[in-house]
Parts: C-alpha cells; structure tokens; sequence
C-alpha cells in the first residue's frame, strides 16, 4: 500500500492520473488537510475497462498522521464510500471539519482481470451555503438511452451534507427536442448547472458552465435547453445550496 501525501486539499483540484493497482500492491492511499469545514470532493475515473476500483474516505479519529489498519481492518473511522461495479465512475462528496483525512482507491479483486488504471480528482470547496459547488465531473448518472435523451426522464435522489452533489451525464438527440430541465421537490435550497467539460479532464474550468438556476429556498429551479446543441456531452449537476432535501430531477422532452 503506497500513501501520497498531499497537503492542504483546497479548491484547484489535485489529480492523480494513470495511477495503478495490482494484485500484490491492491490499494492506493491519498492523505490531505482541511484548515477548515469545507466539502470533500473526490472523482474516481477511468478505471480501466473489464476491471473495477472502489472509493473509500477516512478520518483520521487518532491524530496520529496515518491510516491505522489491524489484521487487514481499517481502524479509522470511515466517513463516506462508493463502490460502484464494474468500471463505473465512483464519487463522494461530503461536508467535512477541519482535520486529516486519507482517500483510499481499493483493487475490486471479484471484478478485476489483471492491473487497475485510474484518475483520481480531489477538491475541498466551500461549504453549505454555497454558490462554489464541487467542481469535479463523475458520471455518477448516465441520463436516457446510453447517455442521449430521447424521452422524458426522472430521477429521484437527495443532496446535503453527506451528499453535497450528484452529477448526470447526457447529450441531446437531433431526433427529439428536450424543452428544460427542472429540479423540484425541494424541501430546501438545491440548484443546477449545466457544464460543458470542452478539454475533458472532467474539471468544472473556467467558461465550461452554459447554463444554471439558483432560485432560493425550496423553489423549482429550470433550466432552458434552447442554448445546448445537439451532439454535445454535458454535465447537470445538481447541488446542496443550503439544508438537506430530497430532490426530482426531469427531462422534459417534447
């Protein structure tokens, strides 16, 4: 198990490219500081094809500057997971007090043929209330017929503090036209965007967001679709603005 230490995680993302597991060396282990309360961002992609890594965050409970782990058991206190099959993006995204914390990619052995590849992104953002939200872009949700969409279209789901952000995946058909995109069912403050990821390092970069709706409290948000062009790959990202809520996310297709 290697373990790279990467300072104070702020903003600017940190990525960890063509990182690699193997049967003897099965496990990865990232270490950062938070000065401050902040959200936890952490994208596990590009995990190479017919293998399968999960996603693991741990506080260090001790203090003493490393993943303690006994008879193959991890001792700190485990705050979040994703354990996504196969080559599936796997994402966390979690409000978090300042403190030590190690992000640990894990080698799926059941699902994995031979060596692992795989990014790694890492941000800390600012916390509930915020207008900074995670800028990172797993395909946590993959929206319509293998990402097109051709059809209404409704998720259910949840952000908050334990869940600060859901990313979806999609691009428009030139066969059917998509009218909006609507968030509702709110209880509190969630708000979309829409991202195009024009370099493809699946970053939030300057200029890449077109679209978004920020209306406040437990109001519907929308987005209209007559600035996004067919063929394109975005992103929608719906996030925690304040609060924790339940959430309905629709595709509005004519």
């Amino acid at each position: 198990m290697s373990t790279s230490n990467l300072g104070t995680l702020r903003s600017t993302p940190r990525s960890k490219n063509d990182s690699t597991l193997t049967t003897s060396d099965p496990t990865d282990v990232y270490k950062f500081r938070l000065t401050g309360t902040s959200n936890i961002n952490l994208s596990l992609n590009e995990i190479s094809s017919g293998d399968d890594a999960d996603l693991r965050l741990y506080r260090d409970s001790n203090r003493n500057g490393r993943l303690d782990i006994r008879n193959g058991v991890v001792l700190d206190e485990e705050i979040a997971s994703s354990v996504n099959s196969s080559n599936l993006d796997d994402a966390i995204n979690v409000q978090a007090n300042a403190g030590t914390y190690f992000a640990r990619v894990e080698r799926y052995a059941p699902g994995s043929s031979g060596t692992v590849t795989y990014d790694l992104d890492l941000s800390a953002t600012s916390p509930s209330p915020t207008t900074s939200p995670s800028n990172l872009l797993p395909k946590e949700f993959t929206v319509g017929d293998a990402g097109t969409v051709v059809r209404d279209q409704t998720y259910s789901d949840a952000v908050g503090d334990s869940d600060t952000a859901d990313v979806y995946s999609f691009r428009l058909s030139r066969n059917h036209r998509l009218n909006s995109i609507d968030l509702s069912g709110l209880s509190d403050d969630a708000d979309i965007r829409v991202i195009q990821d024009r370099n493809r390092n699946r970053i939030v970069d300057a200029g890449e967001v077109i679209a978004s709706s920020t209306n406040g409290g437990n109001s519907m948000d929308s987005i209209s679709a007559g600035q996004l062009r067919t063929g394109v790959n975005y992103f929608l990202q719906v996030y925690q603005y304040s609060g924790n809520t339940d959430y309905q996310l629709t595709f509005d297709v004519a």
